[in-house]
């Protein structure tokens, strides 16, 4: 199965950053109200993939064939929300836990599917685009 894992190889822009565990699996999580209005100047979170086991953000994604499934997947990210108090019961219905679920899902697999694997991504909102090389190096698969 092809997923998004954090990646820290192609940091190197001002405004880049990579507090992720390297290789960690990661999704796109929302942006808050700050980088919805200007993702340059609020807090990171429209430009940053969000990780799965370490609560943390990173701007770049590589698209990875990874031996999991997508039942190892769904998993992982239902114990993240879950550790992340996303499904507390006392606040989180059912029915919202199975959405959120699908949801981290979706972001997972349609993007990492829609790329070559070893391909470098940013993310501005809900725009992934590929990370251009440095010096014209051609880009895995494309």
């Amino acid at each position: 199965m092809r997923v998004l894992v954090a990646d820290k190889g192609r940091q190197g822009r001002a405004n880049d950053f990579n507090w992720c565990v390297e290789g960690e699996l990661v999704y796109l999580q929302g942006a808050c109200d700050r980088d919805l209005r200007d993702p340059d100047n609020g807090c990171g979170c429209g430009r940053a993939f969000s990780g799965l086991s370490s609560h943390r953000a990173t701007t770049t994604a590589r698209v990875v064939e990874s031996e999991l499934s997508e039942a190892d997947v769904r998993e992982a990210v239902r114990a993240s929300l879950d550790s992340g108090g996303w499904l507390n019961p006392a606040f989180c219905s059912d029915e919202m836990a199975a959405e959120m679920v699908d949801d981290a899902m979706a972001s997972i697999t349609t993007v990492a599917n829609h790329f070559p694997a070893g391909v470098v991504l940013r993310r501005r909102l809900d725009m992934v685009y590929v990370d251009c090389a440095p010096h014209g190096t051609p880009v895995p698969g494309l």
